[in-house]
């Protein structure tokens, strides 16, 4: 649980079906053991910390970039209106080309960039602060179309096909026996593990050019969310002793897949 005096901002948990209420209660105990560690950084910062940084002035410069992008204003908030992600990113990239091509060797063009993208911080945090909708036309309490299939490749042991607005995953089970478990060389020990989860984020899954190789952050993160609410919830090995590797690939991601 991670926080400040006034709330909770972040849960991060391991559980095994508890109700809510005890789920509850186990996060407004934390957060009542946080305070002590908050009031002591506080306290901490007041005797050691250096002085605030004064903020710098906007230069001659910035002004000038602002200037030149003001009129550009709202053809970006038209194009935030483009719900379709793709032709959105279109839309975007030509007012990005064009400010450049204006801007030219006169200014800065990192410059230029971080200006663009304050703007459009602005503008798509402003948008949703007066009209409560998002870029893609939902309201801040509805979720995106969800749709869970399963069994849709024919020869193996299992799959499911996961589809959330514009992600989705392609999940393949396959069953082994006890000679496939996986041995894991520990600090306390060696053990084996009879259920394993590899999730794959492949970079074309959000339009990018990468390469492939040994997981990431996101991949072992992600994968270990993954595997931890569907380990909770796994049969006993008494009643299904089968070693079981799922393989995780996101095809598309458009949010937290």
């Amino acid at each position: 649980v991670a926080g400040t005096n006034e709330g909770v901002l972040m849960v991060e948990s391991e559980a095994k079906e508890l109700p809510e209420e005890k789920m509850l209660e186990a996060v407004n105990i934390g957060h009542e053991k946080l305070k002590p560690v908050i009031d002591a950084i506080i306290s901490l910062a007041e005797t050691c910390a250096k002085e605030p940084l004064p903020v710098p002035e906007i230069s001659d410069d910035d002004k000038k970039i602002h200037k030149i992008l003001k009129p550009f204003n709202k053809k970006i908030s038209t194009a935030y209106k483009e719900k379709d992600k793709t032709k959105r990113h279109d839309a975007l990239k030509k007012i990005k080309e064009e400010i450049l091509e204006l801007c030219g060797e006169d200014h800065d063009e990192n410059k230029v960039l971080s200006t663009f993208k304050e703007i459009e911080s602005d503008i798509v945090r402003g948008s949703i602060l007066k009209t409560g909708k998002r870029i893609d036309g939902r309201d801040t309490k509805t979720v995106r179309p969800i749709v869970s299939e399963v069994g849709i490749l024919p020869k193996t042991h299992g799959s499911a096909l996961f589809t959330r607005g514009e992600t989705q995953a392609l999940v393949v089970a396959t069953l082994g026996t006890g000679s496939d478990e996986q041995i894991i060389d520990a600090l306390e020990g060696e053990s084996k593990s009879r259920f394993m989860l590899h999730y794959n984020f492949p970079p074309f899954s959000v339009g990018e050019v990468g390469r492939t190789g040994s997981p990431g952050r996101r991949e072992i993160g992600h994968g270990k969310l993954a595997w931890r609410a569907l380990k909770a919830v796994l049969p006993n090995k008494e009643d299904f002793d089968y070693t079981i590797r799922l393989v995780s690939d996101i095809t598309e991601s458009n949010g937290s897949s």
